[in-house]
């Protein structure tokens, strides 16, 4: 079976895509490419068993409710916009899923309705809709008429690094700091999946680009959401995931567990 990861990016320039096939105990790093339009995106999906893509799946509910209410003020369903206070800014900015991931990394993730990430989140509600995909939460099948992907999983890369143990901080950018960084990431990855194949110019592509290893880290996170090794959103929460999305936190340990 294959996995794909996708490092989403606002504009194809900066987009990067994982493929890993996996059979006979090994993972082997199929296709990694940074650069990607939609068309290509969709067709790299449409041959994956699992996607996993690094971007929000949606926006906060009550987000999209008050943005409902103050376009249409005159509705006769509209209601007040309640007065400002931090609970209701924080519900505003926010998703179910970002507090789960605060409690597990120590920090927000970015914001879906007040940063710049909103623009990826834009691109993303787009691929959703071609793949047909109705429960945002991770669920699969994606639709009964069309049997890849069977599931598509919202990821965030450093929530996954940090559930497996590694830095899963000042590996982006350019400087000398961050490469360094992003080389032990790369190696560490390969320390603890030993049964990954990944080839020179690919591990190299990984060591140089974030968002090529970003994408490959979605793969690894679409492949343990396969095997059962993420945390699902509990049953209270499942509805309101279906809606805004859910990141797929693995397990910790689980890289280990990828190959077996």
């Amino acid at each position: 079976m294959r996995t794909l990861g996708i490092d989403l990016a606002s504009q194809a320039p900066k987009t990067a895509a994982c493929a890993i096939d996996w059979r006979d105990g090994r993972g082997t790093v199929a296709i990694l490419r940074v650069g990607l339009d939609d068309d290509q995106l969709l067709a790299m999906a449409r041959e994956s068993k699992v996607v996993g893509i690094d971007a929000p799946f949606g926006w906060p509910t009550s987000f999209v409710a008050m943005m409902a209410r103050h376009h249409s003020p005159s509705h006769p369903t509209a209601l007040a916009i309640p007065p400002w206070f931090p609970e209701l800014r924080d519900s505003l900015r926010f998703r179910r899923t970002d507090y789960v991931v605060r409690e597990s990394l120590g920090r927000w993730p970015l914001s879906v309705s007040s940063d710049l990430i909103a623009i990826v989140a834009m691109r993303c509600a787009g691929l959703l809709d071609r793949l047909e995909v109705r429960d945002r939460g991770g669920a699969g099948p994606v639709s009964r008429d069309h049997p890849l992907p069977h599931q598509v999983v919202e990821v965030y890369p450093a929530v996954a690094l940090s559930a497996w143990g590694l830095a899963h901080r000042r590996y982006k950018g350019s400087d000398a700091t961050s490469r360094a960084v992003l080389g032990g990431l790369v190696k560490s990855v390969r320390d603890l999946c030993p049964n990954l194949s990944l080839s020179r110019e690919s591990a190299d592509l990984c060591s140089a680009s974030d968002h090529a290893f970003d994408a490959l880290v979605g793969a690894l996170v679409a492949r343990a959401a396969f095997l059962g090794l993420t945390t699902p959103p509990p049953e209270a929460d499942a509805t309101i995931a279906r809606d805004e999305g859910w990141i797929a936190i693995p397990h910790r340990g689980s890289l280990r567990l990828l190959v077996t």
